[in-house]
């Protein structure tokens, strides 16, 4: 784990060659801590306790983007709770949300405005680079997405929070992308 101090210095040298900073969290504390040094998004959303609406507003306002990585959060969470990843000590009250707690965080920040992207954590578990993709959007479906977002959440999304702007459109007489 990095310090404040080794963060911010990440942030800020990234930004100065115009790239984006994106970082892993797992805990809504690193994601206010984060967001107010600057990054620009977040892989993986927190799932150690439900957000406050001030926490929200905070994400909102500095503009953070989201990448829940729903599918590896869930499967990381049934382990847990099976024994077969002995993360914390049984008998304890667990320090992390339920799978429909974390669906309802990426639920609050998506009625909030908040971007959120399509993604997964492949090769994590087992999970692969093709379909595990779209079992992230199916789980972006189940945490309340309309069908029309959860496409935006694959594609324009994903454009705009990374300044992909060749992806952004589609024009009679250009050359055809796809990603």
């Amino acid at each position: 784990t990095l310090n404040k101090k080794q963060t911010l210095e990440i942030i800020n040298e990234t930004h100065k060659h115009n790239k984006l900073a994106v970082a892993h969290i797992s805990t809504i504390k690193d994601a206010i801590e984060l967001s107010n040094q600057g990054v620009n998004g977040f892989v993986h959303s927190w799932w150690d306790k439900p957000a406050t609406d001030k926490q929200i507003n905070i994400l909102k306002h500095n503009n953070t983007f989201i990448v829940p990585t729903l599918t590896v959060t869930v499967k990381l969470i049934e382990l847990i709770e099976s024994g077969k990843f002995p993360l914390f000590n049984k008998g304890t009250a667990a320090p992390y949300l339920s799978k429909q707690e974390l669906f309802a965080e990426v639920n609050k920040a998506y009625k909030k405005g908040i971007p959120i992207l399509s993604g997964t954590d492949a090769p994590n578990f087992q999970m692969n680079y093709t379909d595990q993709l779209f079992k992230e959007m199916l789980a972006l479906s189940k945490a309340g997405l309309s069908n029309e977002d959860v496409i935006k959440s694959a594609t324009t999304n994903i454009y705009e929070a990374f300044n992909l702007n060749q992806f952004k459109g589609i024009k009679i007489g250009e050359k055809a992308t796809f990603i």
